[in-house]
């Protein structure tokens, strides 16, 4: 588990679905919890090779393109798993993506639906 800052400096890529199931309720909740909250936040992703062989739907990178297995960079590509995308958008939109208490846990995929 490490920093997201640590892990953008890394060249790693935060990766999406591109169809990522929001709620923007969830979402306004988590932003106004997250004002006040003053501990560590856990991010849990898996590696985007795992999700494509697994879920087989389209995911997106930071730049808005579509990857796909054939990406040479694709052992850099991680996916926000569904059950914490609010929560990523949450952070995004607080400005406090980048802060030294958001962490990144790296999971496989069969374990993300337990989260």
């Amino acid at each position: 588990m490490q920093t997201y800052k640590k892990t953008i400096k890394e060249e790693y890529i935060i990766c999406l679905p591109q169809r990522p199931p929001l709620d923007s309720a969830i979402t306004l909740r988590l932003q106004s919890n997250l004002r006040v909250y003053q501990g560590k936040i856990i991010l849990h992703l898996c590696s985007a090779r795992d999700f494509l062989q697994r879920r087989k739907s389209p995911i997106v990178d930071d730049n808005g393109e579509i990857v796909t297995l054939l990406d040479p960079d694709i052992d850099k590509k991680y996916v926000v798993i569904e059950k914490d995308i609010n929560l990523y958008f949450a952070l995004k939109n607080e400005g406090i993506l980048e802060d030294e208490n958001v962490f990144l846990e790296i999971v496989p995929y069969s374990q993300s639906r337990y989260l």
